[in-house]
This record gives structure tokens, C-alpha cells and sequence, in this order.
């Protein structure tokens, strides 16, 4: 289940069990109904799916539904153990490692930790062999810019709210996937810098 709110309904999510959640919902939909329904709403296969990993334990699992439903997609996730698990069993997959881990609640010293990790991840992407980087908007600066372009790694940005920031990433050769809350707007944002560029 991915829900990002804190709160469902009238309960706090992080209060809820999985069986509490579910009789809330109408209709829980399945990664086998999300994938039948996203065969009958795109039938040309032109979408492709970004698959975020929330935890270690299921890769394969969810991976091998979308190899079998012959899907295009590729996948990110926070657990570097994830990635070289990913790498060495279905090394045709695209694996992005995600830079940006929140540290709402840890100490100062694991912040800090968390922080250096993520602003120099430079030795986790050799060592997971990930094919690409998932990170947020914040994080995406030199050198991280200038050595994954020269180590040829896709790049998908995170979560670009801002129309400052829309613009500059959308505009940004460097930038595979740009994620937002606002995709009205980042698709209006794409089209003027489209249309300029065309024009």
C-alpha cells in the first residue's frame, strides 16, 4: 500500500494496522488489478512505471509481475541492499538508488550520518551497481550532476513542487524523470519550454 498522507480518514495512518486500513477503503486494488487496469486504460503499452520499493523482502517478487505482464518500468528505492540484490539477479532491470532519506525523529549524530551518505553517495552507487539515481531536488547539485553524467546513470528528480524549480529541471538535458505533486502544472511548465525550444 503506498499512502502518504498521515492521516486516512479519521485515523493517523501510523496508528492502523493493514487489516484497519483496507476495510476503510471502498475497493483495495491489488498490483495484479493495477496491472489489468493499466493494460485496459493504456493498451499500446506506452506508460511506463515507476516502481518505488518501500522496503527489503519483495524485489523479485514485484519485479517478476512486471517482467511477466511485459511492462516497461524501472525501479527505485532507499535500500542500497535492494539495488545489488536487483543488479545480480535481474541485471536487465533498471535499478535507481534514492538520495534524500528524511531524518524527521533521528539524533544529531544520525542525521549527520544520513547527510554525508546522501550528499556524497558516490561509493554506494559503485558499490550497489545501480543504473541510476532517484534524488531529491535539494541534493541534485555538482558533483553529484557532473559524475552521473559521466558515468552515464539515469536520473530521476524528487519531488519538485516549485515553479522555479519545475522549470529548471524540466529544462535540465541531465534530468530522465522529474516527480511532482503537481503534474497540471509541470506539464504546462514543459509544454512552454517545448514550444520554445520548437519555435
Amino acid at each position: 500500500m503506498c499512502l502518504h498522507d498521515e492521516t486516512f480518514g479519521l485515523a493517523r495512518v501510523s496508528e492502523s494496522s493493514l487489516q484497519d486500513l483496507t476495510e476503510a477503503l471502498d475497493e483495495v486494488l491489488l498490483f495484479k488489478d493495477f496491472l489489468a487496469l493499466l493494460d485496459e486504460r493504456d493498451p499500446e503499452r506506452h506508460t511506463v512505471i515507476h516502481l518505488d520499493l518501500k522496503a527489503q523482502g519483495y524485489e523479485l517478487e514485484a519485479v517478476d509481475a512486471l517482467l511477466e505482464a511485459r511492462r516497461t518500468f524501472f525501479v527505485t528505492t532507499l535500500e542500497a541492499p535492494s539495488i545489488s540484490l536487483l543488479r545480480n539477479e535481474r541485471p536487465d532491470v533498471a535499478a535507481l538508488l534514492t538520495i534524500g532519506r528524511g531524518w524527521k525523529g533521528l539524533s544529531r549524530w544520525q542525521q549527520l550520518r544520513i547527510h554525508t551518505v546522501h550528499v556524497f553517495p558516490f561509493v554506494q552507487l559503485w558499490r550497489t551497481k545501480a543504473t541510476g539515481v532517484a534524488v531529491n531536488f535539494r541534493l541534485y547539485r555538482w558533483p553529484l550532476k557532473q559524475w552521473t553524467k559521466w558515468r552515464h546513470l539515469s536520473v530521476v528528480v524528487w519531488t519538485v513542487d516549485g515553479s522555479a524549480a519545475l522549470r529548471t529541471l524540466l529544462s535540465d538535458d541531465s534530468v530522465d524523470v522529474v516527480t511532482t505533486n503537481y503534474p497540471v502544472k509541470a506539464l504546462a511548465i514543459r509544454d512552454e519550454l517545448w514550444g520554445k525550444l520548437s519555435g
